[in-house]
């Protein structure tokens, strides 16, 4: 089992373009905090992204992914102030036809020397608590130098820039679906270009003992476990894998594979019709009332009741394994528009 794989997989994320910019110097435009993660593409000319204090230029082909939301700016300048044009965002028209017609074409700016961007969000089904959001940075560089030997990361970002110039029926279902790769290959590159990758499950999955480890409680996840069991799975004594374990990942193995269990229960509860008790046994529990314990003390309610609770929140549509304290909000079919700019769709 691929842990990167599963976990994307059981806790769903969704990708969507919220459209391509075209922008003329002077410009700059602030995005707000968010509750999902931004991507920006810069597909032509160059721009400065101002986040957290720090600015950073970026050229053609880089790409920009902000896993938490944080409030950002992007400009031609490193210094130009970010204007508050919300009023001229409420009056900029929907485009009621880029479900079939592709991402929203936005444009703004001055008459200067033009870049072009392209954005979009991810927008995770268990919110801020998604484990591979947890682990992720602000912010995610990848310059268009360092994917010359990422072979599909750089196909694809060609691919998606094509596809948002694109007037052909489908358009946005297949940027939707370019998406959903590209996710897993700026993972794949933040990986390999980034030394400090090493703690967390992900930097785990790395190392030879740890990482089969990790893939052995993924494809057994409702198996008995003991640390005895799973050490001697991957050649090591129960005191070493505990310990490499817990310093790499940051948690001990069964405390992980108890909260990975209770992430897949969420799910399972949410998206099919199996009693509480199924769901308990398939997970490893031998009683409903210990699945139950365990439930209430890391979602806050029983199954059956946040189950029932889960379902009835507007927008979830039974698809969606968020807790009803921080219920996930469906992305609108256009997306989020940054501010400062104007529809052109």
């Amino acid at each position: 089992m691929d842990v990167l794989t599963d976990v994307l997989r059981h806790l769903q994320v969704t990708g969507r373009v919220a459209g391509e910019i075209e922008l003329g110097a002077p410009w700059s435009t602030f995005f707000p905090d968010k509750d999902h993660a931004t991507v920006h593409i810069v597909s032509r000319g160059s721009c400065f992204l101002r986040l957290d204090g720090e600015t950073t230029h970026l050229g053609p082909g880089d790409l920009v992914f902000l896993a938490h939301g944080t409030a950002h700016v992007l400009s031609d300048h490193p210094t130009e102030d970010a204007a508050d044009s919300s009023a001229l965002l409420s009056e900029a028209p929907d485009d009621a036809d880029a479900e079939l017609t592709g991402c929203r074409q936005i444009e703004g700016g001055g008459d200067g020397r033009r870049t072009t961007i392209i954005c979009a969000n991810f927008y995770f089904a268990s919110g801020g608590s998604h484990p591979l959001r947890a682990i992720l940075p602000p912010l995610v560089l990848l310059r268009s130098e360092d994917m010359v030997d990422a072979g599909w990361l750089e196909d694809s970002l060609r691919f998606i820039a094509r596809e948002a110039k694109s007037s052909e029926p489908g358009s946005q279902l297949a940027l939707d679906r370019l998406l959903d790769l590209l996710l897993v290959q700026t993972v794949r590159a933040w990986i390999r270009t980034e030394p400090a990758v090493g703690t967390g499950w992900l930097g785990a999955l790395a190392d030879p003992h740890v990482g089969q480890a990790l893939r052995r409680l993924h494809q057994e996840p409702g198996r008995h476990w003991s640390v005895g069991d799973l050490a001697r799975e991957v050649g090591m004594s129960r005191s070493g894998l505990a310990a490499r374990f817990s310093n790499l990942v940051g948690e001990p193995p069964l405390r992980y594979l108890a909260g990975w269990r209770m992430r897949l229960a969420a799910q399972r509860l949410v998206q099919s019709d199996d009693s509480v008790g199924k769901v308990a046994r398939s997970l490893g529990y031998q009683s409903e009332a210990a699945f139950g314990s365990v439930f209430k003390r890391h979602y806050g309610a029983p199954p059956g009741t946040w189950r029932r609770t889960v379902q009835a929140l507007p927008d979830q549509g039974g698809s969606l394994a968020a807790p009803p304290t921080a219920p996930t909000h469906a992305p609108q079919p256009n997306g989020d528009r940054p501010a400062g700019l104007r529809s052109t769709g």
